[in-house]
């Protein structure tokens, strides 16, 4: 700018718009520090993240199902069948489900469309996904346990590479959410009935 003989006037400044987002609570303390290391360095910030590739683990509660693991496999390992209830899924907890046998997409805010491929089936027990198209990589397993005939125990298993940037409100607390609303969703399906 010097040589062009323009003067530059800023309207803010990084550590003003720190403040204001942690003023407005868009950002917490940890976010904060993260945001302030960046600054620092923002070269060389993320060459220790790369080198680490640690695996978050967010797992729901255990729901009981009354239906038996065999009925429940059937439905959850063949994803078409979830097109038959897809109106009885709440919006509030997810919306704009696509399926086909191998995989389902479905909205989830803050975070957007989010595609998972079924990539292992093991019956009555497992059927593991991974995630598709996303900034980073989403592991799903639904795990079902037979406990009695019409009694299934089902775990939801979220495995996904945060770095830390990543951690915290920002994407941690959506993906939280996003596992105990699918729990819950499944939890209520008419197995049965598919």
């Amino acid at each position: 700018m010097h040589e062009a003989r323009v003067e530059l006037t800023t309207l803010s400044n990084y550590e003003a718009i720190l403040d204001e987002a942690m003023a407005t609570d868009y950002i917490d303390e940890s976010e904060l520090n993260t945001l302030q290391d960046w600054r620092r360095d923002p070269e060389n910030w993320g060459q220790s993240f790369k080198k680490i590739k640690e695996m978050t683990e967010f797992v729901s509660d255990i729901k009981i199902i009354p239906y038996s693991d065999e009925e429940v496999f059937r439905v959850l390992s063949d994803l078409r069948k979830l097109e038959l209830v897809k109106e009885r899924i709440p919006e509030n907890k997810i919306s704009d489900f696509t399926f086909d046998q191998d995989s389902v997409s479905f909205r989830v805010d803050p975070i957007g469309k989010v595609t998972f491929i079924v990539v292992e089936r093991e019956a009555n027990k497992l059927v593991k996904f991974k995630s598709e198209k996303l900034p980073f990589d989403i592991f799903l397993w639904i795990q079902l346990a037979a406990k009695a005939e019409k009694d299934t125990r089902l775990r939801i298993t979220v495995k996904a590479e945060l770095n830390p940037f990543m951690k915290g409100g920002m994407v941690e607390k959506p993906i939280r959410e996003v596992v105990d609303k699918i729990s819950d969703a499944l939890a209520l399906l008419p197995y049965g009935q598919l």
